[in-house]
């Protein structure tokens, strides 16, 4: 009688508890400028870096530049927007599984009323916050919006607008969620230069606008980007177009903003795109534009903001540098930037490590922004 050895190959797997570990599949995504305005990989190991691509999206997909994407908890789907006024949608989403792109989800009803800069999840109740073009209350669209999204189901109706919005014409960009899911950070191009709301985190959207900096600590530019310490989410902070570049505030969460973190001693030198803390909160890394070395961290302490700018990496980015992502183990830092390779990733070990080797198929433009999943 012929044997099955397959069977026992089962049994054996099943009676040894580590071979029951799988590790989450892990991914990288990558916007550019170019079709197919958005490229995945598979992010292998901490040695091996880049997978092969996945399929580009075979129809239906974004006609223009993906500002931005994000992934959902699990990695069951991922969402981006793509900018410019080139009709709608503006918002996608798709289910992801371990083969890629999946079937893309009905439109949402309500959509940016012009191209998108931005999209912010928040993560434990599938909240997406999106910013655009016109964020005024004079304008019939309010250029931050947000959404219930569902794995399986999709878009939900938009909440009511944010309150109290400029009544200037303005642009928004940079939205993130602080990671109590209570509040929300928009950057913007007219004074104030940035806009603080509460958020009801799980149903309601947006609640109560948060004062705005006064006197010495506020903006006096463009903010182009937002982002929470992602542990206590005590400190939110913004990119700028001019000096100095990068300012940190310190956050209640029953007030807001209470005070303003001194700037770096090592000084930002060129506009900040992005910047995003490491996962233990203990670096703060930022994409500086047109000037080298494109990519900075620094030390960070949260009792006393900003520390020593660390080496910059041996291998720097070829060009002006937009977004930035760390691994969600902290192991791996990557930078999407102008000018080929388009993306470049970092080991990370108390300090910028090797540089891995480019995919074998890279981005077809300019990278925008790059997202590691969870």
């Amino acid at each position: 009688m012929a044997v099955d050895w397959r069977q026992f190959c089962v049994v054996r797997v099943l009676a040894n508890p580590a071979a029951r570990s799988v590790p989450t599949p892990e991914y990288l995504a990558v916007s550019h400028n170019t079709s197919p305005y958005i490229s995945v990989y598979p992010w292998k190991t901490d040695v091996d870096g880049f997978g092969t691509k996945y399929a580009d999206i075979p129809s239906g997909g974004p006609n223009n530049s993906v500002q931005q994407a994000v992934w959902t908890a699990n990695n069951t789907d991922i969402l981006f927007v793509k900018g410019g006024s080139v009709g709608t949608p503006y918002m996608y989403a798709y289910p992801w599984t371990f083969y890629g792109f999946g079937t893309k989800y009905a439109d949402a009803a309500s959509q940016p009323g012009d191209g998108a800069s931005s999209i912010a999840l928040n993560l434990n109740d599938r909240d997406v916050a999106v910013t655009w073009g016109l964020f005024s209350s004079i304008n019939t669209t309010e250029g931050l919006q947000s959404y219930p999204f569902t794995s399986g189901t999709g878009w939900g109706t938009k909440y009511s607008a944010p309150p109290n919005r400029p009544s200037t014409l303005t642009q928004a960009f940079g939205a993130s969620f602080r990671p109590q899911r209570n509040a929300v950070a928009v950057g913007m191009n007219t004074d104030p230069f940035l806009y603080l709301v509460g958020y009801n985190s799980g149903g309601g959207g947006f609640t109560t606008k948060f004062a705005d900096p006064g006197g010495a600590i506020r903006p006096t530019a463009t903010s182009l980007a937002s982002a929470w310490s992602p542990v206590s989410g005590l400190d939110v902070g913004f990119g700028h177009s001019n000096s100095p570049y990068a300012t940190i505030y310190q956050w209640s969460p029953s007030t807001g903003i209470t005070a303003k973190w001194t700037d770096p001693s090592t000084a930002l030198s060129n506009r900040i795109d992005d910047l995003q803390w490491n996962p233990d909160e203990t670096v703060l890394a930022l994409a500086q534009i047109s000037t080298s070395p494109y990519i900075l961290a620094y030390s960070w302490d949260y009792s006393t903001g900003w520390g020593s700018k660390i080496a910059n990496p041996a291998s720097l980015p070829t060009g002006s540098a937009r977004g930035v992502s760390w691994r969600k183990n902290g192991n791996d830092i990557a930078v999407a930037h102008n000018s080929s390779p388009y993306i470049t990733v970092y080991s990370w070990s108390n300090g910028f490590g090797t540089k891995y080797a480019n995919p074998a198929t890279l981005p077809t433009g300019n990278g925008d922004k790059v997202k590691f999943s969870f």
